[in-house]
């Protein structure tokens, strides 16, 4: 797979966004910004949560702070993570694989430097190579809230598929651009009561949600 940059064309920013920060938006590779992650990522809040919905399986869940700005390109930007999606399903879920590999070998260093480990890091290591394990934007106080992360993205797909939103999230939150988060968050795989991989999928429809709708 190739990852790419929206055309500018399509990928519409507004002109509230700052020159600076629309060049970074609009010119920054998919590679590049990974790269950045994978530097600067901290890891926390490592836990193992059970699923309400079924309660013999477990996945692992962890908090990544990084820079607003580069959690603003891994979102907003054309070439970001949002971007692959748009530009084709398979290739959002590769670009979701190239992420969560990425970030599997600076994990491992940092968990063992942590002074309490809640969880095996085979248990981690399995849940995270999982196939349904997947990564977003942490969804802070900027999503009810159109002042702070701005309506300043469009495209015509999205916009043409709004009518077609299903009703668990808003049409506009695709639209927004949060410039001030900084935080990613990782979710694993589905592991059974043993640490295995489960066959569980959770979201089935989420590759489709963000190439149709830019949200999920």
């Amino acid at each position: 797979m190739v990852f790419g940059i929206v055309n500018a064309s399509e990928w519409r920013l507004s002109d509230n966004i700052d020159r600076a920060r629309k060049v970074r938006l609009l010119e920054t590779h998919f590679e590049a910004i990974v790269e950045v992650i994978t530097k600067e990522a901290i890891p926390s809040c490592w836990k193992r949560r059970r699923l309400d919905d079924y309660p013999d399986l477990t996945r692992v869940t962890i908090d990544l702070s990084l820079s607003p700005k580069t959690v603003d390109l891994f979102h907003n930007g054309a070439g970001g993570y949002r971007a692959q999606y748009y530009r084709g399903i398979e290739l959002g879920e590769a670009a979701n694989r190239y992420v969560i590999d990425s970030l599997v070998p600076r994990l491992k260093c940092c968990y063992t430097t942590e002074q309490e480990r809640p969880l095996p890091w085979e248990h981690i290591e399995t849940s995270l190579m999982h196939a349904d394990a997947k990564i977003w934007i942490r969804e802070g106080s900027w999503l009810g809230d159109v002042a702070v992360a701005g309506q300043n993205l469009a495209t015509d797909r999205w916009e043409g598929n709004e009518p077609k939103h299903m009703k668990r999230f808003e049409a506009w939150w695709a639209q927004q651009t949060p410039e001030k988060e900084d935080r990613l968050k990782l979710k694993g795989g589905c592991l059974d009561r043993y640490g295995a991989p489960a066959d569980r999928r959770l979201k089935s429809c989420r590759s489709r949600d963000i190439h149709e709708h830019g949200f999920t």
